[in-house]
């Protein structure tokens, strides 16, 4: 099934058009966070192995994004671990991460990855949702503590 959507490598002039992708997962990331971090991948570029991808709606506009890299995994062998995925399309959310979960599919093929993992905030319960129907399973709990530091003497 063809959905009406493109693929794109992000580039610097597109970090603040997907940064509302961003802001969707709830994050409290501001701008100039997020252009430093994305700034990381497009200006140190690497064999592929790293990467983020967007999707761009029929309309042209940004609509999903997924940040990337291959890892080894005791288990499975190479994986490709997703850090980020998130789709905002107002008119179908189903259709975006579906046509998103197309891409990350194949980047896992070209990568010969034997898994795919991906990390799900949790602001982001319809897209569990949506992973848990096209059989993705969890397979472990994130936890997280923020260390908190501490000003010099």
């Amino acid at each position: 099934m063809t959905y009406p959507f493109t693929t794109f490598i992000l580039r610097a002039e597109d970090i603040g058009i997907v940064f509302p992708l961003i802001q969707a997962i709830g994050t409290d990331v501001d701008l100039s966070r997020w252009d430093s971090f994305a700034r990381c991948f497009i200006d140190k570029p690497t064999s592929g192995a790293r990467g983020i991808i967007g999707l761009r709606s029929a309309a042209g506009y940004a609509s999903g994004l997924f940040i990337y890299r291959a890892e080894h995994d005791l288990q499975h062998g190479t994986v490709l671990a997703i850090d980020l995925f998130t789709t905002l399309d107002l008119f179908n959310e189903e259709r975006a991460v579906r046509a998103l979960m197309q891409v990350t599919d194949a980047k896992a093929r070209e990568l010969d990855c034997k898994a795919t993992r991906v990390r799900v905030n949790t602001a982001q319960p319809s897209l569990a949702h949506h992973l848990a129907a096209a059989n993705y399973r969890p397979a472990a709990t994130l936890f997280c503590s923020v260390i908190e530091r501490k000003p010099p003497n």
